[in-house]
Protein backbone atom coordinates (compact mmCIF):
# COMPACT_ATOMS: atom_id res chain seq x y z
CA UNK A 1 0.00 0.00 0.00
CA UNK A 2 1.31 3.41 -0.88
CA UNK A 3 2.15 5.91 1.79
CA UNK A 4 2.21 9.65 1.80
CA UNK A 5 5.36 11.57 2.85
CA UNK A 6 4.62 14.64 4.91
CA UNK A 7 5.97 17.78 3.36
CA UNK A 8 6.73 19.28 6.75
CA UNK A 9 8.14 16.61 8.99
CA UNK A 10 8.87 13.86 6.45
CA UNK A 11 6.74 11.25 8.25
CA UNK A 12 5.16 8.69 5.99
CA UNK A 13 1.59 7.75 6.67
CA UNK A 14 -1.06 5.81 4.80
CA UNK A 15 -2.49 7.57 1.85
CA UNK A 16 -5.92 7.02 3.21
CA UNK A 17 -5.24 9.64 5.93
CA UNK A 18 -5.99 13.30 5.22
CA UNK A 19 -3.31 14.69 7.53
CA UNK A 20 0.01 13.79 9.06
CA UNK A 21 -0.49 11.96 12.31
CA UNK A 22 2.70 13.46 13.75
CA UNK A 23 2.63 17.19 12.87
CA UNK A 24 -0.97 17.46 11.84
CA UNK A 25 -0.04 19.03 8.49
CA UNK A 26 -2.88 18.67 6.01
CA UNK A 27 -2.10 16.46 3.09
CA UNK A 28 -1.54 18.58 -0.04
CA UNK A 29 -2.41 17.63 -3.52
CA UNK A 30 1.18 17.57 -4.55
CA UNK A 31 2.40 15.52 -1.62
CA UNK A 32 5.04 12.98 -2.47
CA UNK A 33 4.39 9.27 -2.02
CA UNK A 34 6.41 6.15 -1.39
CA UNK A 35 5.47 2.59 -2.38
CA UNK A 36 6.09 -0.82 -0.94
CA UNK A 37 6.84 -2.08 2.47
CA UNK A 38 10.55 -2.48 1.93
CA UNK A 39 11.12 0.96 3.34
CA UNK A 40 12.38 2.48 0.09
CA UNK A 41 10.95 5.92 -0.30
CA UNK A 42 10.79 7.38 -3.71
CA UNK A 43 9.48 10.77 -4.64
CA UNK A 44 9.10 12.27 -8.02
CA UNK A 45 11.91 14.85 -8.44
CA UNK A 46 12.75 14.65 -4.77
CA UNK A 47 15.31 12.68 -2.82
CA UNK A 48 13.97 11.62 0.47
CA UNK A 49 15.74 12.96 3.48
CA UNK A 50 14.73 12.09 6.95
CA UNK A 51 13.09 14.98 8.65
CA UNK A 52 11.49 16.42 5.44
CA UNK A 53 12.32 19.35 3.31
CA UNK A 54 12.18 21.66 6.23
CA UNK A 55 14.65 19.75 8.29
CA UNK A 56 17.88 21.49 9.27
CA UNK A 57 19.88 19.39 6.85
CA UNK A 58 17.60 20.23 3.96
CA UNK A 59 17.45 23.88 4.92
CA UNK A 60 21.29 24.13 5.11
CA UNK A 61 21.55 22.34 1.81
CA UNK A 62 19.10 24.66 0.16
CA UNK A 63 20.85 27.67 1.79
CA UNK A 64 24.21 26.59 0.45
CA UNK A 65 22.69 26.06 -2.95
CA UNK A 66 21.08 29.47 -2.82
CA UNK A 67 24.34 31.15 -1.66
CA UNK A 68 26.31 29.39 -4.38
CA UNK A 69 23.74 30.49 -6.93
CA UNK A 70 23.83 34.06 -5.64
CA UNK A 71 27.66 34.06 -5.66
CA UNK A 72 27.62 32.76 -9.21
CA UNK A 73 25.13 35.47 -10.21
CA UNK A 74 27.21 38.14 -8.43
CA UNK A 75 30.38 36.93 -10.14
CA UNK A 76 28.62 36.93 -13.50
CA UNK A 77 27.36 40.48 -12.87
CA UNK A 78 30.86 41.63 -11.93
CA UNK A 79 32.24 39.99 -15.04
CA UNK A 80 29.67 41.80 -17.15
CA UNK A 81 30.49 45.10 -15.39
CA UNK A 82 34.23 44.60 -16.01
CA UNK A 83 33.56 43.88 -19.66
CA UNK A 84 31.40 47.01 -19.91
CA UNK A 85 34.15 49.11 -18.23
CA UNK A 86 36.77 47.77 -20.64
CA UNK A 87 34.53 48.56 -23.57
CA UNK A 88 33.98 52.09 -22.22
CA UNK A 89 37.73 52.66 -21.72
CA UNK A 90 38.47 51.41 -25.19
CA UNK A 91 35.81 53.73 -26.54
CA UNK A 92 37.24 56.73 -24.61
CA UNK A 93 40.79 55.91 -25.71
CA UNK A 94 39.63 55.65 -29.28
CA UNK A 95 37.82 58.98 -28.99
CA UNK A 96 40.92 60.75 -27.53
CA UNK A 97 43.16 59.25 -30.20
CA UNK A 98 40.78 60.45 -32.89
CA UNK A 99 40.79 64.00 -31.48
CA UNK A 100 44.62 64.14 -31.37
CA UNK A 101 44.83 62.80 -34.89
CA UNK A 102 42.35 65.41 -36.11
CA UNK A 103 44.40 68.23 -34.48
CA UNK A 104 47.64 66.96 -36.06
CA UNK A 105 46.03 66.76 -39.49
CA UNK A 106 44.67 70.32 -39.19
CA UNK A 107 48.11 71.69 -38.17
CA UNK A 108 49.81 69.91 -41.08
CA UNK A 109 47.23 71.31 -43.50
CA UNK A 110 47.77 74.86 -42.23
CA UNK A 111 51.57 74.47 -42.52
CA UNK A 112 51.26 73.21 -46.10
CA UNK A 113 48.98 76.14 -47.00
CA UNK A 114 51.42 78.69 -45.45
CA UNK A 115 54.46 77.23 -47.23
CA UNK A 116 52.60 77.10 -50.53
CA UNK A 117 51.51 80.74 -50.18
CA UNK A 118 55.08 81.86 -49.40
CA UNK A 119 56.49 80.01 -52.40
CA UNK A 120 53.80 81.41 -54.66
CA UNK A 121 54.39 85.00 -53.53
CA UNK A 122 58.19 84.73 -53.61
CA UNK A 123 58.68 83.01 -56.95
CA UNK A 124 55.61 84.05 -58.89
CA UNK A 125 54.66 87.41 -57.35
CA UNK A 126 57.55 89.32 -58.98
CA UNK A 127 56.89 87.88 -62.43
CA UNK A 128 53.21 88.72 -62.12
CA UNK A 129 54.03 92.32 -61.16
CA UNK A 130 56.42 92.65 -64.08
CA UNK A 131 53.83 91.14 -66.38
CA UNK A 132 51.14 93.55 -65.25
CA UNK A 133 53.18 96.78 -65.30
CA UNK A 134 50.42 98.63 -67.10
CA UNK A 135 47.99 97.70 -64.35
CA UNK A 136 50.28 98.74 -61.46
CA UNK A 137 51.59 101.90 -63.14
CA UNK A 138 49.21 104.23 -61.21
CA UNK A 139 51.31 103.55 -58.08
CA UNK A 140 54.30 105.31 -59.71
CA UNK A 141 52.35 108.57 -59.78
CA UNK A 142 52.11 108.70 -56.00
CA UNK A 143 54.53 111.13 -54.32
CA UNK A 144 56.07 108.47 -52.09
CA UNK A 145 56.82 106.18 -55.04
CA UNK A 146 58.10 108.95 -57.29
CA UNK A 147 60.87 109.64 -54.80
CA UNK A 148 62.16 106.09 -55.06
CA UNK A 149 62.19 105.99 -58.87
CA UNK A 150 65.67 107.62 -59.19
CA UNK A 151 67.25 104.81 -57.16
CA UNK A 152 66.80 102.53 -60.16
CA UNK A 153 68.65 104.96 -62.45
CA UNK A 154 71.77 103.13 -63.70
CA UNK A 155 73.62 106.45 -64.01
CA UNK A 156 73.57 107.00 -60.23
CA UNK A 157 76.86 106.21 -58.47
CA UNK A 158 76.38 105.91 -54.69
CA UNK A 159 79.04 106.99 -52.21
CA UNK A 160 80.82 104.06 -50.51
CA UNK A 161 83.30 105.92 -48.33
CA UNK A 162 84.12 109.33 -46.82
CA UNK A 163 87.24 110.43 -44.94
CA UNK A 164 87.82 113.88 -43.45
CA UNK A 165 91.57 114.43 -43.04
CA UNK A 166 91.27 117.74 -41.18
CA UNK A 167 89.93 116.65 -37.80
CA UNK A 168 90.76 119.96 -36.06
CA UNK A 169 91.36 123.45 -37.46
CA UNK A 170 92.36 126.60 -35.59
CA UNK A 171 91.63 130.04 -37.04
CA UNK A 172 93.12 133.10 -35.31
CA UNK A 173 91.29 135.98 -36.94
CA UNK A 174 87.97 137.02 -38.39
CA UNK A 175 87.53 136.13 -42.08
CA UNK A 176 90.36 133.62 -41.91
CA UNK A 177 89.59 130.74 -44.29
CA UNK A 178 90.44 127.06 -44.46
CA UNK A 179 89.67 124.65 -47.32
CA UNK A 180 88.56 121.39 -45.74
CA UNK A 181 90.63 118.38 -46.86
CA UNK A 182 88.49 115.27 -47.40
CA UNK A 183 88.15 112.28 -49.76
CA UNK A 184 85.07 110.46 -51.04
CA UNK A 185 84.89 107.03 -52.66
CA UNK A 186 84.39 106.81 -55.54
CA UNK A 187 85.54 110.22 -56.70
CA UNK A 188 82.79 110.31 -59.36
CA UNK A 189 79.92 109.57 -56.97
CA UNK A 190 76.65 111.27 -57.83
CA UNK A 191 75.61 111.59 -54.18
CA UNK A 192 75.51 115.15 -52.88
CA UNK A 193 78.37 116.32 -50.67
CA UNK A 194 77.02 118.70 -48.05
CA UNK A 195 78.74 120.78 -45.38
CA UNK A 196 77.01 121.95 -42.19
CA UNK A 197 78.32 124.21 -39.43
CA UNK A 198 77.00 123.66 -35.92
CA UNK A 199 77.37 127.39 -35.13
CA UNK A 200 77.39 129.97 -37.93
CA UNK A 201 78.30 132.68 -35.43
CA UNK A 202 81.67 130.99 -34.94
CA UNK A 203 82.45 129.61 -38.42
CA UNK A 204 80.61 129.17 -41.70
CA UNK A 205 81.23 126.68 -44.48
CA UNK A 206 80.24 126.92 -48.15
CA UNK A 207 79.23 124.20 -50.60
CA UNK A 208 82.89 123.60 -51.57
CA UNK A 209 84.09 122.97 -48.00
CA UNK A 210 85.68 126.37 -47.44
CA UNK A 211 85.52 127.34 -43.74
CA UNK A 212 85.43 131.03 -42.80
CA UNK A 213 86.02 132.30 -39.27
CA UNK A 214 83.26 134.59 -37.95
CA UNK A 215 83.60 134.89 -34.17
CA UNK A 216 85.49 133.41 -31.26
CA UNK A 217 84.37 130.00 -30.05
CA UNK A 218 84.23 126.41 -31.23
CA UNK A 219 82.08 124.89 -33.98
CA UNK A 220 81.79 121.49 -35.62
CA UNK A 221 81.77 121.15 -39.40
CA UNK A 222 79.90 118.04 -40.55
CA UNK A 223 80.56 116.56 -44.01
CA UNK A 224 77.96 114.20 -45.43
CA UNK A 225 77.90 112.15 -48.60
CA UNK A 226 75.18 109.56 -49.00
CA UNK A 227 74.99 107.58 -45.76
CA UNK A 228 78.55 108.50 -44.70
CA UNK A 229 79.54 111.33 -42.38
CA UNK A 230 82.71 112.97 -41.07
CA UNK A 231 83.40 115.89 -38.73
CA UNK A 232 86.01 118.59 -38.22
CA UNK A 233 86.33 120.75 -35.10
CA UNK A 234 86.99 124.45 -35.77
CA UNK A 235 88.43 126.61 -32.97
CA UNK A 236 88.36 130.37 -33.50
CA UNK A 237 90.55 132.38 -31.10
CA UNK A 238 91.61 135.97 -31.63
CA UNK A 239 94.98 137.11 -30.28
CA UNK A 240 95.44 140.87 -30.34
CA UNK A 241 99.23 140.83 -30.13
CA UNK A 242 99.63 138.34 -33.01
CA UNK A 243 100.42 140.05 -36.30
CA UNK A 244 99.36 138.70 -39.66
CA UNK A 245 101.84 136.15 -41.03
CA UNK A 246 104.07 137.18 -43.84
CA UNK A 247 102.59 136.65 -47.29
CA UNK A 248 104.51 133.65 -48.69
CA UNK A 249 104.09 134.93 -52.23
CA UNK A 250 106.26 137.93 -51.33
CA UNK A 251 108.88 136.01 -49.36
CA UNK A 252 111.85 134.05 -50.61
CA UNK A 253 110.95 130.35 -50.02
CA UNK A 254 114.59 129.47 -49.48
CA UNK A 255 114.97 131.86 -46.55
CA UNK A 256 115.75 129.89 -43.41
CA UNK A 257 116.47 132.55 -40.78
CA UNK A 258 113.47 134.31 -39.23
CA UNK A 259 113.48 137.81 -37.86
CA UNK A 260 115.48 138.08 -34.67
CA UNK A 261 113.23 137.96 -31.62
CA UNK A 262 113.53 139.35 -28.15
CA UNK A 263 115.19 136.66 -26.00
CA UNK A 264 112.78 137.46 -23.17
CA UNK A 265 109.64 136.85 -25.29
CA UNK A 266 109.75 132.99 -25.27
CA UNK A 267 109.17 133.15 -21.55
CA UNK A 268 105.90 135.05 -22.12
CA UNK A 269 103.10 132.57 -21.31
CA UNK A 270 100.78 134.35 -23.76
CA UNK A 271 102.86 133.49 -26.83
CA UNK A 272 100.71 131.84 -29.49
CA UNK A 273 102.01 129.23 -31.90
CA UNK A 274 101.00 130.17 -35.43
CA UNK A 275 102.31 129.15 -38.86
CA UNK A 276 102.60 131.47 -41.83
CA UNK A 277 100.91 128.95 -44.19
CA UNK A 278 98.19 126.35 -43.77
CA UNK A 279 98.62 124.73 -47.18
CA UNK A 280 101.26 125.12 -49.91
CA UNK A 281 102.97 123.22 -52.72
CA UNK A 282 106.65 122.60 -53.49
CA UNK A 283 107.34 121.86 -57.16
CA UNK A 284 110.98 120.69 -57.18
CA UNK A 285 112.89 118.14 -55.14
CA UNK A 286 114.98 119.84 -52.46
CA UNK A 287 112.93 123.05 -52.56
CA UNK A 288 112.40 124.44 -49.06
CA UNK A 289 110.10 126.80 -47.22
CA UNK A 290 110.51 128.42 -43.81
CA UNK A 291 107.13 127.63 -42.31
CA UNK A 292 107.41 129.54 -39.04
CA UNK A 293 108.24 133.22 -38.56
CA UNK A 294 106.71 133.92 -35.14
CA UNK A 295 108.04 135.09 -31.81
CA UNK A 296 108.73 131.66 -30.31
CA UNK A 297 112.24 130.30 -30.68
CA UNK A 298 112.11 127.59 -33.33
CA UNK A 299 114.32 125.17 -31.40
CA UNK A 300 111.75 125.15 -28.57
CA UNK A 301 109.04 124.00 -30.95
CA UNK A 302 108.55 120.33 -31.70
CA UNK A 303 108.27 119.78 -35.46
CA UNK A 304 106.74 116.60 -36.93
CA UNK A 305 106.26 115.45 -40.53
CA UNK A 306 103.65 112.70 -40.91
CA UNK A 307 105.40 111.37 -44.04
CA UNK A 308 109.11 112.16 -44.36
CA UNK A 309 109.19 110.45 -47.76
CA UNK A 310 107.24 113.48 -49.02
CA UNK A 311 108.78 116.31 -46.98
CA UNK A 312 111.00 116.76 -43.93
CA UNK A 313 110.92 119.61 -41.40
CA UNK A 314 113.71 120.93 -39.15
CA UNK A 315 113.15 124.01 -36.98
CA UNK A 316 110.26 124.96 -39.25
CA UNK A 317 112.20 124.55 -42.52
CA UNK A 318 110.22 122.26 -44.82
CA UNK A 319 112.22 120.47 -47.56
CA UNK A 320 110.61 118.59 -50.47
CA UNK A 321 111.66 114.94 -50.79
CA UNK A 322 109.22 113.16 -53.13
CA UNK A 323 105.80 113.46 -54.73
CA UNK A 324 102.84 113.25 -52.39
CA UNK A 325 101.06 115.12 -49.64
CA UNK A 326 101.86 115.21 -45.93
CA UNK A 327 100.96 117.11 -42.80
CA UNK A 328 103.48 119.22 -40.87
CA UNK A 329 102.69 119.65 -37.17
CA UNK A 330 104.21 122.21 -34.79
CA UNK A 331 103.78 121.74 -31.03
CA UNK A 332 104.62 124.17 -28.23
CA UNK A 333 103.39 124.51 -24.65
CA UNK A 334 100.22 122.48 -25.25
CA UNK A 335 99.52 124.25 -28.55
CA UNK A 336 99.54 122.65 -31.98
CA UNK A 337 99.48 124.21 -35.45
CA UNK A 338 99.08 122.23 -38.66
CA UNK A 339 100.04 122.83 -42.28
CA UNK A 340 99.52 120.58 -45.30
CA UNK A 341 102.37 120.34 -47.78
CA UNK A 342 102.06 118.96 -51.31
CA UNK A 343 105.12 118.00 -53.34
CA UNK A 344 104.64 117.71 -57.08
CA UNK A 345 107.85 117.10 -59.02
CA UNK A 346 107.38 116.68 -62.80
CA UNK A 347 109.00 113.67 -64.44
CA UNK A 348 111.10 115.91 -66.70
CA UNK A 349 112.20 118.19 -63.87
CA UNK A 350 115.87 117.74 -64.81
CA UNK A 351 115.38 118.86 -68.41
CA UNK A 352 114.53 122.52 -67.74
CA UNK A 353 117.49 122.82 -65.39
CA UNK A 354 119.94 122.17 -68.23
CA UNK A 355 118.33 124.53 -70.72
CA UNK A 356 118.64 127.75 -68.68
CA UNK A 357 122.32 127.07 -68.07
CA UNK A 358 123.08 127.55 -71.77
CA UNK A 359 120.82 130.55 -72.25
CA UNK A 360 122.69 132.96 -69.99
CA UNK A 361 125.71 132.73 -72.32
CA UNK A 362 123.74 134.51 -75.06
CA UNK A 363 121.30 136.56 -73.02
CA UNK A 364 122.57 136.59 -69.44
CA UNK A 365 120.42 139.43 -68.06
CA UNK A 366 116.98 138.87 -69.74
CA UNK A 367 116.81 135.10 -69.16
CA UNK A 368 117.41 135.10 -65.37
CA UNK A 369 113.99 136.40 -64.30
CA UNK A 370 112.06 134.40 -66.93
CA UNK A 371 112.19 130.98 -65.13
CA UNK A 372 110.82 132.58 -61.98
CA UNK A 373 108.01 134.54 -63.65
CA UNK A 374 105.59 131.56 -64.10
CA UNK A 375 106.06 130.68 -60.43
CA UNK A 376 105.92 134.16 -58.91
CA UNK A 377 103.62 136.08 -61.26
CA UNK A 378 101.42 133.32 -62.71
CA UNK A 379 99.60 131.21 -60.14
CA UNK A 380 96.34 129.30 -60.43
CA UNK A 381 93.70 130.75 -58.09
CA UNK A 382 90.21 129.48 -57.21
CA UNK A 383 88.01 132.32 -55.96
CA UNK A 384 91.21 134.31 -55.45
CA UNK A 385 92.91 131.67 -53.26
CA UNK A 386 95.56 129.06 -54.00
CA UNK A 387 93.63 125.74 -54.31
CA UNK A 388 94.03 123.19 -51.54
CA UNK A 389 93.44 120.18 -53.79
CA UNK A 390 95.42 119.39 -56.90
CA UNK A 391 94.20 117.07 -59.61
CA UNK A 392 96.07 113.75 -59.20
CA UNK A 393 99.04 115.63 -57.68
CA UNK A 394 99.77 117.56 -60.89
CA UNK A 395 101.43 120.95 -60.72
CA UNK A 396 99.35 123.92 -61.90
CA UNK A 397 96.11 122.03 -61.33
CA UNK A 398 93.05 122.14 -59.10
CA UNK A 399 90.15 119.86 -58.19
CA UNK A 400 86.84 121.62 -57.43
CA UNK A 401 83.21 120.58 -56.86
CA UNK A 402 80.03 122.45 -57.82
CA UNK A 403 76.32 121.75 -57.54
CA UNK A 404 73.92 121.98 -60.47
CA UNK A 405 71.29 124.32 -59.02
CA UNK A 406 69.95 127.87 -59.35
CA UNK A 407 71.94 129.09 -56.34
CA UNK A 408 74.97 131.07 -57.50
CA UNK A 409 76.71 130.36 -54.18
CA UNK A 410 77.05 126.66 -55.02
CA UNK A 411 76.88 126.48 -58.83
CA UNK A 412 79.59 129.03 -59.69
CA UNK A 413 83.20 129.75 -58.96
CA UNK A 414 85.91 132.02 -60.32
CA UNK A 415 89.15 130.70 -61.82
CA UNK A 416 92.00 133.08 -62.51
CA UNK A 417 95.72 133.10 -63.27
CA UNK A 418 97.51 135.71 -61.19
CA UNK A 419 99.49 138.24 -63.22
CA UNK A 420 98.05 137.00 -66.54
CA UNK A 421 96.24 139.32 -68.94
CA UNK A 422 95.42 136.99 -71.83
CA UNK A 423 94.05 133.57 -70.79
CA UNK A 424 92.89 131.02 -73.35
CA UNK A 425 90.18 128.65 -72.04
CA UNK A 426 89.13 125.22 -73.31
CA UNK A 427 86.36 122.94 -72.03
CA UNK A 428 86.08 119.22 -72.87
CA UNK A 429 82.40 118.91 -71.82
CA UNK A 430 80.21 122.01 -72.08
CA UNK A 431 77.14 119.97 -71.10
CA UNK A 432 78.54 119.68 -67.56
CA UNK A 433 79.69 123.29 -67.05
CA UNK A 434 80.55 126.47 -68.92
CA UNK A 435 83.45 128.90 -68.56
CA UNK A 436 83.53 132.46 -69.90
CA UNK A 437 86.50 134.58 -70.92
CA UNK A 438 86.85 135.90 -67.36
CA UNK A 439 87.16 132.40 -65.88
CA UNK A 440 83.65 132.31 -64.40
CA UNK A 441 82.56 128.64 -64.22
CA UNK A 442 78.85 127.76 -64.04
CA UNK A 443 77.60 124.23 -63.31
CA UNK A 444 74.92 122.86 -65.67
CA UNK A 445 74.43 119.12 -65.07
CA UNK A 446 75.95 116.32 -63.04
CA UNK A 447 79.19 114.98 -64.48
CA UNK A 448 82.91 115.71 -64.84
CA UNK A 449 84.66 118.24 -67.04
CA UNK A 450 88.22 119.40 -67.55
CA UNK A 451 88.99 123.08 -68.07
CA UNK A 452 92.37 124.16 -69.40
CA UNK A 453 93.74 127.68 -69.11
CA UNK A 454 96.77 128.48 -71.28
CA UNK A 455 99.03 131.39 -70.38
CA UNK A 456 102.37 132.03 -72.12
CA UNK A 457 102.48 128.42 -73.27
CA UNK A 458 101.86 127.04 -69.77
CA UNK A 459 98.67 125.00 -69.20
CA UNK A 460 96.69 125.11 -65.97
CA UNK A 461 94.25 122.20 -65.50
CA UNK A 462 91.04 122.49 -63.44
CA UNK A 463 89.03 119.31 -62.86
CA UNK A 464 85.37 120.23 -62.23
CA UNK A 465 83.02 117.71 -60.56
CA UNK A 466 79.31 118.69 -60.74
CA UNK A 467 76.73 116.93 -58.57
CA UNK A 468 72.96 117.20 -58.32
CA UNK A 469 71.44 119.16 -55.44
Amino acid sequence: MNKVICDVCGTDYPETATQCPICGCVRSGGAQTSSGDNGEKVASGYTYVKGGRFSKANVRKRLKATQAQQAAQLQAERRRDDEDDEDLEEEEIGTSSNKALIVIVIVLLLAIIAVSSYIAITFFGGSLRNKDKDYTSPVVTRPSTSETVPTSDPDLIPCVGLEVHDTEVKLTGADKVWDLFYDVQPVDTTDNITFISSDDTVATVDANGRITAVGEGEATITVRCGSFEGVCTVVCEWEQHVTDPTDPTQTDPTQTDPTETDPTEPEDPELVLELNRQDFTLSTKGESWQLYKGDIERDKITWISDDESVATVTDGLVVAVGNGRTRIRAQYDGQEAVCWVSVSVPEDVTEPTTEPTTEPTTEPEPTEPEPTEPVVEHELLINGVVPSYQYEGLENSADISLTASDDANVNQCSISISGAEDVQWSNDDEAVCSVDADGRVTAKAAGDARLTATVDGVEYLVYVRVTNP
